[in-house]
């Protein structure tokens, strides 16, 4: 579960990172290839925006951080303040008792059977019924693979997350009309 809970804080930063890169608002240091090379490293946020952070993917670490020393690693008063308006009190900010009693929660649901049968169903369907055919319909024209992987990774979320196919990854790729969900994330992100 706590590899779970990261992944999805991973991706909400990848997207509000992909997204300010794709409107231009933030620079790309060609350092940043040769850094992610390394297994762990301090990464200096965009000024005015608190994003400063150690990157790591040496599994030991990760097992230090979301199970050995959990306790050690909590989110804190500040990470909650500023992380409020977007995902309230919720497992994403909690801390101490109230962050166990909702993984307890959360837990029980993303290790039943039906969850994981309805999120592997509903991935598969994503990718034959739609991903592939845009893929190919490509050709040798040119293709935003970040934008049509987003568009994959949302509608499979809202599919499971609410029973709703938001069809941002339909043929013509859409104008998606969920920007508001894009925009709260960027504010709560550069403290605006």
């Amino acid at each position: 579960m706590e590899i779970q809970t990261i992944e999805l804080l991973l991706a909400v930063v990848i997207f509000v990172t992909i997204h300010a890169l794709r409107q231009g608002r933030l620079r790309v240091d060609h350092r940043c290839a040769s850094l992610s090379r390394r297994r762990t490293f301090f990464f200096l946020g965009p000024m005015f925006t608190s994003l400063d952070c150690v990157i790591t993917a040496d599994p030991r670490n990760l097992e230090h951080l979301l199970k050995t020393k959990f306790n050690s690693f909590p989110k804190g008063p500040y990470f909650q303040r500023i992380m409020r308006d977007l995902l309230g009190n919720g497992i994403f900010s909690a801390d101490d008792e109230v962050w166990r009693q909702q993984r307890k929660t959360a837990s029980l649901e993303f290790h039943s059977t039906a969850f994981r049968t309805m999120t592997a169903e509903s991935l598969v369907e994503l990718v034959h019924s739609r991903l592939l055919p845009i893929l190919d319909s490509c050709n040798e024209s040119s293709l935003d693979l970040q934008d049509v992987l987003l568009r994959l990774t949302f509608d499979n979320v809202c599919m499971i997350a609410f029973g709703i196919d938001p069809g941002c990854l339909r043929p013509g790729l859409p104008e998606i009309p969920f920007k508001s969900i894009q925009d709260a994330t960027e504010a709560t992100v550069l403290g605006l």
